[in-house]
């Protein structure tokens, strides 16, 4: 997909943020912790659409077929895709914390239902949940790309298996699949501007709409600065 102008990334970021105290944005460097909440993401990058693991299901839909949700992932300001926190997102959400075991992640669903795989050699890996036991997951990122690895035990990698009919978050004996992403759950501000000139033809402001606006008053506006509040 081209890369979109600084302008459009702002105001698209703007979808993201406005009226929201958190957002979900995109890991783009590996990490030293992969703690955190998250969402486990398909990108589309012809539609910036994201295919999402709905981690409010339970046991089995939670590995059943079409077991996703859909929402947008549009550009912030530093061209980093993000997902707004929403109803049905905050509940398709995933939480990653250390297992006992070094190096090891274990991997929790919403719903309760921790993710993984530890049977022996199938041809198409089912997915384990159980709420009473966890499994470990290794997680690293691919060299030079954002797609995530979540590998679990014997070579089993968390992937996207986009065939009609089979569309699901899985996982998988090879990694042949489609990639996955992992979008964290983060905190959001925005820049507070008490004394503003709203008279300088230097600045453009733009609504949450995008259109132009010539005297902003009170509220949150697109500059090419980024996002500002006008108290």
């Amino acid at each position: 997909m081209k890369r979109i102008t600084s302008l459009l990334a702002s105001l698209m970021a703007v979808t993201c943020l406005s009226a929201q105290t958190y957002v979900y944005q995109k890991v783009t460097i590996e990490p030293s912790d992969w703690s955190g909440e998250y969402l486990i993401v398909r990108e589309i990058d012809e539609t910036n659409e994201a295919i999402i693991f709905n981690g409010a299901l339970t046991d089995p839909d939670l590995d059943g077929a079409q077991n996703t949700i859909t929402a947008p992932c549009p550009y912030n300001a530093n061209n980093i895709r993000c997902i707004a926190s929403t109803a049905e997102t905050d509940a398709s959400t995933f939480i990653i914390v250390h297992s006992n075991n070094a190096g090891a992640y274990t991997i929790k669903s919403k719903s309760g239902l921790w993710i993984g795989y530890d049977k022996a050699d199938p041809i198409e890996a089912d997915m384990s949940t159980d709420n009473m036991t966890s499994y470990d997951n290794f997680i690293t990122m691919v060299e030079g790309k954002t797609n995530v690895n979540i590998e679990s035990k014997n070579g089993y990698f968390l992937q996207y298996n986009d065939k009609a009919g089979k569309e699901r978050f899985r996982y998988y004996t090879a990694n042949d699949k489609k990639s996955i992403k992992l979008y964290k759950k983060i905190n959001t501000t925005t820049t507070a501007i008490d004394d503003i000139n709203t008279d300088n033809n230097s600045i453009e402001y733009f609504d949450l709409s995008g259109k132009k606006v010539t005297n902003p008053s009170k509220g949150i506006y697109v500059t090419k600065k980024g996002l500002v509040f006008i108290k």
